[in-house]
């Protein structure tokens, strides 16, 4: 499981993709997302709302399912969104993200579709959704 202290560096949840425990990745990731939700019941309207915006930002990419774990290299980890349709516009055009069986259960990627063909890995690039497109996520349970 994980604490509060785990939190203090938004990138330490990540870095079990490193070690090929993805798996394990995605369901901490889930139990971060939904514990900030309840922030209100430790006296804040989410936990750590008073950072600058980090928090919010952290917040916002695990719903998304893309998470920068290093900005400088241009990819996300892909991770199980919190929403189960998302749509965000770019500048060059509208990138799509469904996940119809997203819920706080199904917290792994069983597979990903990229434009309607199989995407191995667990990096998207953002060069690969710049100019927009269609993420498709598989969820299954841990």
């Amino acid at each position: 499981m994980f604490s509060l202290e785990d939190c203090a560096n938004h990138n330490i949840p990540f870095l079990y993709s490193y070690i090929k425990d993805v798996r394990k990745m995605q369901k901490i990731v889930s139990e971060i997302w939904y514990y900030l939700q309840v922030g209100a019941d430790i006296g804040q309207g989410y936990f750590g709302d008073e950072d600058g915006g980090v928090m919010s930002a952290f917040y916002f990419f695990i719903g998304l399912g893309l998470y920068p774990l290093n900005p400088l290299s241009g990819e996300f980890v892909i991770t199980a969104p919190r929403f189960p349709f998302c749509e965000i516009d770019l500048p060059n055009g509208r990138f799509i993200i469904n996940a119809p069986l997203a819920s706080r259960e199904n917290c792994c990627v069983k597979s990903v579709k990229l434009n309607g063909e199989l995407h191995k890995g667990i990096t998207i690039n953002y060069e690969e959704i710049k100019n927009g497109g269609y993420l498709e996520l598989e969820l299954e349970k841990y």
